[in-house]
């Protein structure tokens, strides 16, 4: 079912060029996605982020005044 909208062919929500578009989205960077389809930039974002906050645990210690302290060795 398409509708014309100033001059130009539109489908309707869900069909776009006659195909049945699912719906699901991703909520991060609103990616469209299959059933069950987990989005990969976003996950390897995550992953990424991970990696970055275990790094600088690494680097911070508390000190014996519950400050943090910076591990240079």
């Amino acid at each position: 079912m398409r509708r014309e909208h100033e001059g130009s062919a539109v489908g309707t929500a869900g069909d776009i060029g006659g195909c049945l578009m699912y719906g699901y989205i991703c909520p991060t960077c609103g990616a469209h996605l299959d059933p069950q389809e987990r989005c990969e930039e976003c996950t390897e974002q995550k992953l990424n982020d991970q990696r970055e906050s275990e790094r600088i645990k690494r680097l911070l210690s508390v000190g014996k005044d519950a400050q943090y302290e910076l591990v240079l060795s």
